[in-house]
């Protein structure tokens, strides 16, 4: 499988652009391009909405006869910077043959955040008409119907520490209105960044089919290179404008962000580890200074003054982002 991801967003809109193209011994080729967008009113608003499309040809020799199209459309509200809820729905419709097949689905989660763990917890009510595809997973109908329906409760967690990430994820799935289903499954991913630019990503597991994508039943193993062309420049000599640190204490780590710039001036500092909302800063002689307690793992960072471009602490590796650029900072 070759993919690539195309991503740009500030602090209200954020774009995703993706594209796949997989090859197999069976002689099954495939394509899948996918579009996204979040929004919300303003930086500080608690409420974002995100939604998209994605088309998928399962097999590309096949002359396109077989292919998938789907949409989602949901809207989260973040309660507090480390709990909040979701809603959505989704539909899809899968071609074979030359035969239709229509699904929907509406879905309901939270999510929570506590240091370097983050949880959520989603239930979904699918309707589907791609029997063929749950009868090859072992899911029937049980009495005569146009439509089979589940649901699936969904958990997935995700750890990261230094360069070190690792998620996994269960689902378990019900059959309803007569749908023979009683399955569960589990997936994991595991990545290490060398460098900011490199990482390697391996998972395996079991998925179970999804008809909103035509996706079947599968266990499953991968491995893949990961290399980003997101524009990384040389970092400065820091002490010039603005400056990121790492504190070590007994109970935990404190990020400090120093800022020079005029008493009178306004100065912003946000990042990842907030949700990009402002953090305190206070001025202490000639500098603005931040101190923000942070978990151990990879973070973003940046800065700006009186309403201008976002800036990257000076001693840090830049990536641009929000219309400006934002530093990466490492905290073991």
């Amino acid at each position: 499988m070759l993919s690539g991801i195309r991503h740009h967003g500030d602090t209200v809109l954020a774009a995703l652009l993706s594209g796949a193209m997989t090859w197999a011994r069976d002689s099954v080729a495939a394509v899948q391009a996918i579009g996204a967008l979040a929004w919300r009113p303003s930086p500080q608003s608690a409420w974002q909405a995100e939604g998209g499309v994605s088309a998928t040809a399962f097999s590309l020799i096949g002359g396109l006869r077989d292919a998938n199209a789907s949409a989602w459309l949901r809207a989260r509200h973040q309660i507090t910077s480390q709990f909040g809820t979701m809603a959505g729905a989704s539909m899809g419709h899968t071609v074979r043959s030359e035969v239709g097949d229509h699904s929907n689905a509406f879905e309901v989660g939270a999510w929570a955040g506590t240091g370097a763990l983050h949880l959520d917890l989603s239930f979904a009510r699918m309707r589907t008409e791609d029997s063929l595809l749950l009868a090859a997973s072992r899911v029937f109908a049980r009495h005569r119907s146009g439509w089979l329906d589940v649901e699936d409760l969904v958990l997935t967690a995700s750890w990261e520490h230094g360069p070190f990430e690792v998620t996994a994820s269960g689902r378990k799935r019900s059959g309803l209105r007569g749908t023979d289903a009683d399955q569960s499954a589990i997936f994991a991913t595991a990545s290490y960044a060398f460098t900011p630019r490199y990482s390697v990503v391996v998972g395996g597991g079991h998925q179970l089919a999804d008809p909103l994508r035509g996706t079947p039943d599968v266990v499953i193993a991968t491995a893949l290179l990961r290399l980003s062309f997101a524009e990384v420049t040389t970092p400065p000599t820091p002490g010039r404008e603005g400056e990121a640190t790492i504190a070590r204490l007994t109970d935990g780590s404190v990020m400090i962000v120093r800022v020079r710039a005029a008493a009178a001036a306004r100065v912003e500092v946000a990042g990842s580890f907030s949700g990009w909302e402002g953090v305190p800063v206070t001025f202490k002689g000639d500098v603005w200074e931040a101190q923000v307690r942070v978990p151990p793992g990879r973070h973003r960072v940046a800065y700006r003054v009186d309403g201008g471009t976002w800036k990257a602490p000076a001693n840090l590796a830049r990536f641009k982002e929000f219309g400006g650029e934002v530093g990466l900072i490492v905290v073991p």
